[in-house]
């Protein structure tokens, strides 16, 4: 069970006696084989507030993969699993910038230390007295001065400006699919307490946009390769119905929508293959990706592009040779070309590649890539070379 900070954890973490415990914490290893010493440890220490100053010190550490800053930061555990990576929180709130903003679910503050940078004003609420405080501290902390209050995101306090949200996910068990009343609040809930206002939510990337028809753009974002987040844009917001945006750590980023051409077409392997970022493939834009990069797919109801020049920044495979697939005949082709590592990318088939893998038992000096995918009802192997082509 994560620890349950109270509201005199956080004034105790704030202050200059909790820093000092704090800096003493973070000298420890914390690791599974010295927790019972560290624990000794942080008990002589600290005292009564042990538990709460190695509990922060654990999710400080665990920040640093979303937050720059995470070092001085505070947390609760599910309040830091639910929290935007800051370059995502960051590209939502230049969507904003310029306008009155509520975060109307602010939590510890992750999107509205960056909601507060950009906005003309910008006010923070949340439920939670205890967030509400880390909150506070975090916003001090990145020199950002929103107005915060404690209050009930069904109950609007605020007219006139953006409303900004993060449902709280009900379900745990890790599906894809979500449902509205999955959220907390339920996000019909929210789009009827918010009825006529700008309304801005970030959700699971799994959302089916058919199960919430107020959302008139529905935005999949990617960060460094992996979907972070399907965000929903309210009318007086959206641009497109749809809209891919991929996102990366050095501050590059890219992003296609259903108003693009997406005369993609279908044809025969070229001498690359593509597997589109996942952000683009969730929002349906894989022609509109290909006919931005002059490529084509494989078979219309599969999201692998091919095409003679990929595109620049990305992992592309090149194709050594393709034949219809069999396990018999994949192995061989493995022994032949003498490979001994192989990377396995599936589509369109049942096909698991960790145990394929093991059944494959490759020997060999050599590494290489073999996409699985069927071109209309032929399961076919590419045998392929992985090279990230230059941006």
């Amino acid at each position: 069970m994560p620890y349950a900070f109270s509201l005199d954890d956080v004034a105790f973490l704030r202050s200059a006696q909790g820093e000092k415990a704090l800096a003493a914490c973070a000298e420890l290893p914390l690791t599974d084989a010295s927790r019972i010493a560290d624990v000794g440890t942080a008990r002589r220490l600290v005292g009564d507030r042990y538990a709460a100053a190695l509990e922060t010190v654990v999710l400080r550490r665990k920040a640093v993969t979303k937050l720059a800053d995470a070092g001085g930061w505070l947390f609760t555990g599910d309040a830091l699993q639910q929290a935007s990576a800051a370059p995502v929180a960051a590209y939502r709130a230049r969507r904003l910038s310029g306008r009155d903003v509520h975060d109307v679910t602010c939590s510890v503050g992750a999107d509205l230390v960056e909601l507060a940078g950009s906005a003309a004003r910008c006010v923070g609420s949340d439920v939670d007295e205890v967030r509400l405080a880390m909150a506070a501290h975090n916003c001090e902390r990145a020199g950002v001065s929103p107005l915060l209050a404690r209050a009930d995101a069904l109950r609007p306090v605020t007219r006139d400006c953006v409303v900004v949200a993060d449902p709280a996910r009900r379900d745990s068990s890790g599906r894809r699919t979500w449902r509205p009343e999955d959220f907390v609040p339920a996000l019909d809930d929210l789009a009827g307490a918010y009825v006529g206002r700008d309304l801005v939510v970030k959700c699971a990337p799994g959302i089916d946009p058919a199960a919430v028809p107020w959302a008139r753009e529905v935005e999949l974002i990617s960060l460094d390769g992996q979907v972070r987040e399907a965000c929903l844009w309210s009318d007086g917001l959206a641009t497109v119905a749809r809209r891919a945006t991929v996102l990366r750590s050095d501050g590059t980023q890219w992003t296609v929508t259903d108003a693009d051409p997406d005369d993609a077409g279908v044809g025969e392997p070229g001498e690359w293959i593509v597997d589109p970022d996942g952000a683009v493939v969730r929002a349906g834009l894989v022609r509109h990706y290909g006919a931005r990069h002059g490529l084509w797919q494989l078979d219309e109801r599969i999201a692998y592009l091919t095409g003679d020049t990929p595109p620049p920044g990305v992992r592309a495979f090149r194709v050594l040779e393709f034949d219809n697939y069999s396990e018999k005949g994949l192995r061989a082709t493995l022994r032949r070309h003498d490979i001994g590592r192989v990377e396995i990318l599936v589509r369109g088939l049942d096909i698991d590649p960790n145990a394929l893998r093991r059944r494959l038992k490759p020997k060999g000096t050599e590494e290489a890539s073999v996409v699985l995918t069927r071109i209309g009802r032929t399961p076919m192997a590419f045998l392929c070379r992985a090279e990230r082509i230059p941006a």
